[in-house]
């Protein structure tokens, strides 16, 4: 189909973009500027209509995928409450062998994997933290669940060596399974590159994730991993290009493969090639509307292009999806505030605060915690009033990672938290401390 790309200034919506087959207006309301509109995104058929020249086509938020999907997962068959059962001689026949006999760690393992990789939380298993949990309880000795255990501790950047003594224990448990165990060399690498990062040295633990890449492209874990890690050091090409190097292995009908084209997108955005970036995750919200990580990178492309009445349509007409993916709502939400920051619609901004973002508090994420900060500082610098039980709702969650360290960028906001709660000495501690890390 021939389609041109459209744009047009309407009251109230400002400069809205879309795509309209040419020849073809509303003969219900010629003078209104309709065109007739089937859908502009390829494979996707017989999602016709009509639309106002400036909006984009409806038929990407609402009929992208009209049914609902099972948990998020994308895989071979399923077990109970439609979960995936990926099974030990599965992980096998995939090049992943892993060394347990239990086909209930395995299953568990992919369950985990899945929610990690889709920034969400199984209702049926209880969660990621507790499936984590069933893991390591169903099998004690599964080197691959600890590394799980340990990783997502680790990357979560909210729990430190030093302060976290369970932690600790638990990389110190790792660490003697890995050599009480004939493992094998994919697995010994996954181990090692933990030792790394827990030692602060994140681009040696992205390197191991690399090396396993190099054989084992299809390893989710080390992929995620290596992504996380380099958008912790600020390695934007290595964002998009670890991606890019394991994407020809991939073929659609690998679970998992459709979230890969978010992630690239992430990367590609943060690059500058907003083009290819939306068109990625595009292709990524394609294979599961209820990607976060796509849904996230789309609206990063709309922010950096200033496209910000498109970002703020796109997370409304979207909500009810990513809004599942719990672990990455809150930022979404962020997003989607500071769009209307940019428009200079600071009400609208602290109403998402207030009605929608701060919830998320409760969990104490670091990622959570930042986007309270992040948000209320720029209102506070943008001169809008800002209720002082806001930051001390925010400082008591920070209070306990002052002294972490874990990375410049929690930091940042920690400091900004302690300002915003007028905690002067603590503010005076962080720096302090901060300066004198060995």
């Amino acid at each position: 189909m021939e389609y041109k790309r459209c744009s047009s200034y309407i009251p109230g919506l400002g400069a809205l973009t879309g795509y309209y087959q040419p020849g073809q207006l509303n003969p219900a309301t010629p003078n209104m500027e309709y065109r007739h509109c089937s859908s502009c995104f390829p494979g996707l058929e017989a999602l016709t209509g009509y639309y106002q020249l400036g909006q984009l086509s409806p038929g990407f938020f609402s009929e992208l995928v009209t049914a609902p999907l099972p948990p998020f997962s994308s895989g071979l068959g399923t077990g109970k409450g439609g979960v995936r059962e990926f099974v030990l001689t599965e992980w096998e026949e995939a090049g992943l062998p892993m060394t347990t006999t239990s086909n209930e760690a395995c299953k568990l393992y992919d369950a985990a994997l899945s929610q990690y990789v889709g920034w969400y939380e199984l209702e049926e298993l209880a969660g990621l933290e507790t499936t984590v949990e069933a893991m390591i309880n169903t099998e004690p000795t599964f080197v691959m669940g600890h590394v799980v255990n340990v990783g997502l501790d680790l990357l979560s950047t909210g729990k430190s060596l030093l302060a976290n003594p369970q932690l600790s224990d638990n990389l110190s448990l790792l660490n003697s399974l890995c050599k009480q165990q004939k493992i094998t060399s994919r697995e010994h690498m996954h181990v090692q590159a933990l030792r790394h990062f827990a030692d602060g040295h994140f681009l040696r633990a992205a390197e191991l994730w690399e090396t396993i890449l190099i054989d084992h492209p299809s390893d989710m874990l080390a992929i995620k991993f290596a992504h996380d890690t380099y958008f912790y050091t600020g390695e934007q090409m290595q964002v998009r290009d670890s991606i890019a190097r394991v994407l020809p292995y991939w073929n659609p009908t690998m679970p998992h493969y459709g979230y890969l084209h978010g992630m690239h997108a992430f990367g590609l955005v943060e690059t500058n090639l907003f083009r290819q970036a939306e068109l990625a995750a595009k292709k990524g919200l394609q294979f599961n509307a209820y990607d976060g990580w796509s849904t996230h990178a789309l609206a990063h492309v709309y922010e950096m292009e200033g496209r910000t009445d498109e970002g703020i349509l796109f997370l409304l007409n979207t909500e009810k999806k990513w809004e599942r993916c719990g672990l990455l709502a809150c930022h979404n939400y962020w997003h989607w505030a500071i769009y209307h920051m940019e428009d200079g619609n600071y009400k609208t901004a602290m109403e998402l605060y207030e009605d929608r973002i701060q919830q998320y508090l409760k969990d104490k994420s670091i990622l959570n915690i930042v986007d309270c900060a992040s948000l209320l500082f720029r209102l506070k610098i943008a001169d809008w009033p800002v209720r002082s039980e806001l930051w001390r709702d925010v400082y008591n969650v920070v209070e306990p990672h002052l002294e972490d360290h874990i990375t410049t960028f929690n930091d940042i906001h920690f400091l900004m938290t302690c300002l915003g709660a007028d905690e002067m000495a603590s503010a005076a501690n962080l720096q302090e401390t901060y300066i004198n890390m060995e």
